[in-house]
């Protein structure tokens, strides 16, 4: 049986017949001028078949329309990423895999991405991982392939620099409420300097000699 293909480049992965009836039935006729879309998803082909849809009994060749059973369909957006934040002492992990879908559930996803702030990085298998060196907003693109296509979702990443010192000359009270910290500084000479920081762990103020009272 010829599948066209003798002298292409092209090596089907598999043959499937198309001019069956809905139930797998073969057809009791032949059929002939075939061609496909250009997207490769549908094929059309014209056919003396009596028994490929019911009811069929005027005894004329009909025009099918189907989609091509071998059509690779492109990778979807499941959920959409959640805008994240991250700053320069912790380390930053994101897993977007789950955020897409192989719209025909037989191929693996790669990832890609694009905007990520020096530090950042993301593996193949979709794992965003690493710790921000700077201070910014950045609009992270990441992009997921199957074999022949792609899909697209961006996501905002707010990056704050924490730079807290210990060289003064004063006191220094600090205080926590609601997940924020509030640093208040008095000088010898009466000044106070007050600071609201979000998102400073423990395990930050303790690096730098200072802790929560």
């Amino acid at each position: 049986m010829s599948t066209g293909l003798e002298n292409s480049l092209v090596t089907p992965s598999r043959i499937e017949r198309l001019s069956v009836g809905e139930n797998g039935t073969q057809g009791n006729n032949y059929s002939r001028y075939q061609s496909i879309s250009e997207d490769g998803r549908y094929i059309t082909f014209n056919s003396s078949v009596s028994n490929l849809v019911e009811g069929d009994t005027n005894g004329v060749s009909d025009v099918f329309v189907v989609e091509n059973p071998l059509f690779n369909n492109p990778p979807i957006v499941h959920t959409e990423i959640p805008n994240q934040i991250t700053n320069n002492t912790d380390t930053f992990s994101l897993d977007v895999s789950s955020n897409f879908k192989d719209a025909d559930g037989i191929e693996q996803l790669s990832f890609s991405a694009t905007g990520l702030p020096e530090g950042l990085s993301i593996s193949a298998e979709g794992m965003i991982s690493g710790q921000t060196q700077g201070n910014g907003s950045y609009t992270v693109g990441i992009t997921a392939e199957d074999l022949t296509a792609s899909a697209q979702s961006y996501f905002n990443l707010n990056e704050d620099r924490l730079e807290l010192s210990t060289d003064f000359t004063g006191s220094l009270g600090l205080s926590e409420s609601d997940g924020n910290t509030t640093i208040s500084i008095v000088g010898e000479q009466g000044e106070k300097a007050i600071a609201l920081l979000q998102g400073v762990t423990d395990a930050d103020l303790a690096s730098l000699g200072l802790g929560i009272k």
